[in-house]
């Protein structure tokens, strides 16, 4: 995958920097420890928040000219296509 000017991007970079663009930070708390400012995980969202970083990420890539697919038997080509 290639993101601005060419540069090479791997698919867990690229990952990073739309969770950043679209989930942005939180505080981490693992017992009486905070650690702050982390990028917040996927594995946490609920069904909708997960649907709605998955359509920031699918316009993003209208908005880039990459064209993101999703495969049929997918919660979130379900929630996309109702009908289907």
């Amino acid at each position: 995958m290639h993101f601005s000017q060419k540069v090479p991007v791997s698919a867990e970079d690229m990952k990073t920097i739309l969770k950043n663009n679209f989930l942005g930070l939180e505080d981490v708390v693992i017992g009486k420890t905070i650690i702050p400012a982390q990028l917040k995980s996927t594995r946490t969202l609920l069904k909708g928040e997960m649907h709605q970083f998955m359509e920031q990420v699918f316009h993003w890539g209208i908005d880039h000219g990459v064209t993101l697919t999703y495969p049929q038997e997918s919660e979130f080509y379900r929630a996309r296509n109702p009908a289907s």
